[in-house]
């Protein structure tokens, strides 16, 4: 009787656990992602025992005079892209989606936590 209840319990986690599986597999599709963010600066420490900490600044071209600093901390490597370099991004909360390419070149969605949001006065071309 309690292999037969293992069984089911087996059953049930795959019966629930494969569509979430199946839809992470899926590619995502770079319409879904309109602001076109600018990155000023970039920044990664980190090591083995504490994980890595990445930090990159971002701007979005529609609000060109408010830059966004947004933070990820990881046990593995973080994807950041190269200061200048524009990336397709969605705001979603208190979070950016960003759509980046991976090692492999498989798109892939990383979110980001916005952490600050700093107003940028305009410069004076006196």
């Amino acid at each position: 009787m309690r292999k037969f209840g293992s069984v089911i319990l087996v059953l049930c986690l795959g019966l629930t656990l494969g569509p979430v599986t199946s839809a992470k597999d899926k590619e995502p599709n770079p319409a879904d992602f309109p602001t076109q963010f600018r990155v000023s600066t970039t920044s990664a420490v980190g090591s083995w025992m504490v994980g890595n900490f990445c930090t990159i600044v971002l701007t979005d071209p529609a609000h060109p005079d408010v830059e966004l600093g947004v933070t990820q901390h990881h046990g593995g490597k973080c994807i950041i892209p190269d200061a200048g370099t524009v990336v397709p991004g969605r705001r979603v909360k208190d979070d950016i989606e960003l759509l980046q390419k991976d090692d492999k070149g498989k798109l892939r969605v990383e979110r980001w936590h916005v952490t600050a949001t700093v107003a940028v006065p305009p410069i004076s071309t006196k």
